[in-house]
């Protein structure tokens, strides 16, 4: 399933390349839309990504993860709508 991760980082210094990585892993791939918006092909569940996250951002940084399905929208984000019309997507 596609996820739609959204990541407010609440500590400025704090290095967050932890996290960033483990969206990064995600096991169907990734598309960072934004320095705090991601796109992520996973077969786990928006709870299970939620809890992973935040074992590696900060206590106080705001998470929301939620599936995504095939009825959506985009402009302006050429590399975002590449990877999400990619036959590999797992929707």
């Amino acid at each position: 399933m596609i996820l739609f991760v959204v990541c407010d980082l609440s500590q400025p210094g704090r290095d967050y390349r932890p996290l960033c990585a483990r969206l990064e892993t995600a096991d169907g791939g990734f598309c960072r839309l934004w320095e705090s918006v991601w796109l992520i092909d996973t077969l786990e569940r928006p709870k299970w990504w939620r809890d992973e996250l935040r074992r590696h951002g900060d206590p106080k940084d705001r998470i929301f993860v939620s599936r995504l399905h095939q009825r959506w929208a985009a402009l302006q984000l050429d590399g975002a709508i590449r990877w999400l019309l990619d036959p590999a997507r797992r929707w």
